[in-house]
């Protein structure tokens, strides 16, 4: 028998489901108003410790079952390892990792299922065409610029935002993929393993402006200046216009 997950309390007429929506976006507009981080509210996973561990404890054993199933012994049969694994990994062992990840596709898509409880199944198609502006930022959206926020995963619908927006409610800068600039200076980061904020520091540093930097500042200033083939002003100015300076000061 198939799954089915758990119903609504109470389902929406359908002439007042664009309704609910809009309401819903305005209050979560308000809320950022009030708090900018009431749109990115995680509960700890240790309030989930006793029952994931219940849940280990479940598919190691389910694990230890399938192994002497007929059909998982062809299938590894089937799908045999080279001669030099072998030894590496025991049938219980490769069992209990397709087990993962079988649990890893039922568990994604019971997320997706969990988004339309309230408005059924189409509804991130519904959010995009109904998101005429983003909640954070107030830029206007189209259907292809609208990123889906979830404030918290408990039932409710996710809520559109622009790329800006979204960045600014995860208070991570990411640059938008148009912006040469940022993405160079992304990858750059990656490779020297430093953060948006030393980066940030290394082009004040160059502008002149920065105070307590390091030579470690400097050395990745000069790094910044001949991967961007822009200036220090030029940089400044990037920064204020991308919203990275306002999204590291917003932390």
């Amino acid at each position: 028998m198939a799954y089915k997950g758990p119903k609504p309390g109470k389902s929406p007429r359908p002439e007042d489901e664009e309704q609910l929506l809009q309401e819903f976006f305005d209050f979560c507009e308000q809320s950022y108003a009030d708090d900018p981080k009431a749109l990115s509210i995680k509960l700890p996973r240790t309030e989930f410790a006793a029952a994931l561990n219940r849940i280990e404890k479940l598919i190691k054993s389910e694990a230890t079952k399938l192994t002497k199933d007929k059909r998982m012994q062809a299938f590894l049969k089937m799908a045999a390892l080279p001669p030099g694994l072998v030894p590496f990994l025991p049938d219980e062992v490769r069992v209990y990792c397709l087990l993962i990840n079988a649990l890893k596709q039922w568990v994604s898509s019971q997320s997706l299922a969990t988004d339309g409880i309230i408005f059924g199944g189409n509804l991130r198609k519904r959010v995009r065409a109904s998101a005429k502006q983003c909640v954070v930022s107030g830029e206007t959206l189209t259907y292809q610029a609208v990123e889906l926020h979830h404030v918290v995963r408990d039932g409710r619908p996710p809520i559109p935002l622009s790329h800006k927006g979204h960045s600014k409610v995860d208070r991570q800068f990411r640059p938008e993929l148009t912006d040469e600039v940022g993405c160079a200076l992304a990858k750059l980061r990656k490779e020297k393993n430093t953060s948006w904020k030393d980066v940030l520091a290394a082009i004040e540093h160059e502008s002149g402006f920065a105070v307590g930097t390091t030579s470690r500042h400097t050395k990745l200033g000069e790094a910044v200046l001949e991967t961007t083939c822009k200036s220090a002003s030029e940089l400044l100015e990037w920064a204020e216009e991308s919203g990275l300076k306002e999204t590291l000061e917003e932390r």
